[in-house]
């Protein structure tokens, strides 16, 4: 999985929708790192995969909730916290307290353009009236 949430293999780019969401839908993660997993007759049978940052990706926004949520590539619906929000390397990511590193694809980031405010050295996530500065690690 590279770094904007995209699954490959060595023939390319996922392509198959269906696939792609079977194995976004079966990432789990233990102390040594993320895997897909599937159980076939009692047997549980997980892959460990590289992975760019995360590979827990936020693909849709919906602001008008409250509080506002963010649909996971998994296919979780978790609450966006505007206090957990930071910047690198010109991505925006947010700490879950129980999934850890959260990354805004390319879709969620164009769903929250319109909260993003300030200059480059002092970016700010506006939400509601209220202004989270984003800093950057």
């Amino acid at each position: 999985m590279d770094g904007q949430g995209v699954w490959r293999n060595r023939h390319g780019r996922f392509r198959r929708k269906k696939i792609i969401d079977h194995f976004n839908a079966a990432i789990r993660r233990d102390g040594e790192g993320f895997y897909v997993c599937q159980e076939r007759d009692d047997i549980l049978e997980k892959v460990y995969f590289p992975y760019e940052d995360t590979a827990w990706f936020a693909v849709t926004v919906d602001l008008g909730q409250d509080p506002p949520q963010l649909g996971l590539n998994t296919g979780r619906v978790i609450d966006l916290v505007p206090e957990n929000l930071y910047t690198r390397n010109d991505g925006l990511f947010m700490v879950h307290d129980d999934l850890g590193l959260v990354k805004f694809a390319e879709r969620a980031l164009l769903a929250v353009a319109g909260c993003l405010r300030g200059e480059e050295d002092a970016p700010l996530f506006v939400l509601q009236g209220r202004e989270y500065p984003l800093c950057e690690k």
